[in-house]
C-alpha cells in the first residue's frame, strides 16, 4: 500500500530549486519474512479523465520530463515493513511550463504487484501541486464599458497581484511590469461574444487605439492601475467590442492570468456638435450621395449656412444657400428663417421664410429649387405671404398625406 495514497497537494514557491515528495510503500500484515516487489507506474488518460469527470476537477499530467521516481522498481526485502520512494521536481522548470499552459498539473501514480494484492484505494497516488507564485490578473469582471466623445479618451484598468510567502499573502517582490495585448484570435472572440450576448459589435479598428505601456509593480505592491486610448476620430458612431489579455513584459517568474477583459467602446458625442458658429432652426435631409445635409436660419455671419456630415456628428461648413446673385427677389427684404428641405420629384426643394424681426407687413413663406442640395437656388417665390394670412408667416413645415400635400406655418401671433 502507498501510505500517502489518494489526493495530496503541496505547495511549494516557484523560485524554490528542488523539491522532494517522500512517498511511503508499505506492506500490510503478519508475513513480512518474504520479498515483496511491484512497479510504481502512470495513470492512463483515460483513468485520469474518469477521476477529473468524477470529483468534477480538471487536472492535467505533469509532463514526465520534469519530475523523477527514485525507484520506480520497488523491493521489499525479507524482513522489510515499508520503503521509501522520493519524487522530485524543479519548482521553477514547472513554473515555467505553468507560464506556458496555465494548467492545474498533477503526478498520477499506480503501485502494482504481480507478487501481493494492492488493494486500489491503497496503490493510488495524485501529487497535485500548487506553485506559490505571483499572479496578475483584472481587477474588474470581464467587459467594461466605454464612451468615446472627445478627440482622445483614457481608458484606465486596474490588475491585481496575488502572491504568497510561506502561505501568507504579500505584494510583489520585485519592481516589473506587465502589458496589455489584443489576442490572435480577436475576431474570433468577437463573434463569440456577440453570439452569446445577442449584440452586433465589430472589433475595433486596430488604428483606434493605443495600449500604452502597461501596469507597472513596484515592490510590495498589490494592485496597480494602467491605461490605454482611443482616438475618436478613427471611429464611426457605434458600438465596438476590443479584447484585451495581459502579457508578460518584465519579470519570467510572474505569471498572467488568461481571462479575456472585453472592452465595449461606443463612439458616442457630446453638445453642441457644431460649435463654431450659431446654427438655429436647423433641418436635415439625407441626399443621394449618402451624406447628410444640414440648413439653418441665417445669423449675423452666413446666409443660411450649409453643413454636410456623414454620421450626423462630424459636421463640415460647407457654403451658403443663397448668394447675393440668387437672394430672393421679394419685396421688402429681410432674414432667412427656418429652413425646410425636401426632396421631391428628383429636385431638392428648400422651403424657408424671408422675414425681418417683427415685421409682420414683410414676411412670406417662399420655395427655391435645386438639382444640388448645395444649391444653387434660384428665382425664389412667395408660397403664403403676411397679406393673405393676415400676421407673420414663419416657421413652414412640408408634409404629405394621402397623395395631398400640405403646409404648416406659424407666426408671431
Amino acid at each position: 500500500m502507498l501510505q500517502q495514497s489518494g489526493l495530496n497537494t503541496v505547495s511549494v514557491s516557484g523560485n524554490d530549486e528542488s523539491y522532494t515528495f517522500p512517498l511511503t510503500v508499505k506492506r500490510v500484515g503478519s508475513n513480512i519474512n518474504s520479498q515483496s516487489s511491484a512497479k510504481l507506474e502512470v495513470w492512463s488518460a483515460d483513468e485520469l479523465a474518469t477521476y477529473n469527470n468524477k470529483e468534477k476537477t480538471d487536472y492535467t499530467f505533469l509532463p514526465s520530463s520534469l519530475y523523477t521516481i527514485s525507484s520506480p522498481s520497488v523491493v521489499l526485502n525479507s524482513g522489510d515493513a515499508q520503503t521509501s520512494v522520493d519524487i522530485k521536481f524543479d519548482p521553477s522548470q514547472v513554473f515555467a511550463e505553468l507560464q506556458q499552459t496555465n494548467a492545474r498539473y498533477v503526478i498520477a501514480l499506480k503501485l502494482k504487484s504481480e507478487v501481493d494484492k494492492v488493494k486500489d484505494r491503497q496503490g493510488t497516488l495524485l501529487l497535485a501541486l500548487s506553485i506559490d507564485f505571483p499572479k496578475v490578473s483584472f481587477a474588474s469582471s470581464n467587459s467594461k464599458e466605454v464612451s468615446v466623445n472627445e478627440g482622445t479618451t483614457r481608458v484606465s484598468i486596474t490588475t491585481n497581484l496575488t502572491s504568497q510567502l510561506s502561505g501568507e499573502s504579500i505584494g510583489s517582490w520585485w519592481d516589473f511590469t506587465c502589458k496589455l495585448n489584443v489576442p490572435q484570435n480577436a475576431s474570433e472572440l468577437v463573434a463569440g461574444y456577440n453570439k452569446q450576448h445577442n449584440t452586433n459589435y465589430d472589433l475595433l479598428p486596430s488604428d483606434s487605439y493605443n495600449l500604452g505601456e502597461g501596469f507597472a509593480y513596484k515592490a510590495g505592491e498589490s494592485q496597480t492601475t494602467g491605461s490605454f486610448t482611443v482616438i475618436q476620430s478613427k471611429l464611426d458612431v457605434k458600438y465596438y467590442l476590443l479584447p484585451l489579455q495581459l502579457a508578460g513584459a518584465g519579470n519570467e517568474h510572474v505569471m498572467y492570468d488568461d481571462a479575456i477583459q472585453y472592452m465595449v467602446v461606443a463612439r458616442t458625442y457630446s453638445n453642441p456638435i457644431i460649435s463654431d458658429k450659431s446654427v438655429p432652426d436647423p433641418t436635415v435631409i439625407r441626399a443621394n450621395d449618402g451624406y447628410f445635409y444640414l440648413y439653418a436660419t441665417q445669423t449675423s455671419s452666413y446666409w443660411m449656412p450649409i453643413y454636410r456630415s456623414k454620421d450626423l456628428v462630424k459636421w463640415e461648413y460647407m457654403r451658403t444657400a443663397f448668394t447675393q446673385a440668387t437672394k430672393p427677389n421679394l419685396s421688402g427684404g429681410g432674414a432667412f428663417w427656418a429652413p425646410e428641405v425636401q426632396h421631391i420629384n428628383g429636385k431638392y426643394v428648400l422651403y424657408y421664410s424671408w422675414a425681418k424681426m417683427n415685421g409682420a407687413d414683410v414676411s412670406y413663406t417662399a420655395v427655391a429649387v435645386s438639382d444640388n442640395p448645395l444649391g444653387p437656388f434660384p428665382d425664389s417665390k412667395a408660397l403664403i405671404t403676411n397679406e393673405e394670412f393676415g400676421s407673420n408667416v414663419i416657421d413652414q413645415y412640408y408634409y404629405e398625406e394621402g397623395g395631398k400635400k400640405y403646409m404648416f406655418f406659424g407666426s408671431f401671433t
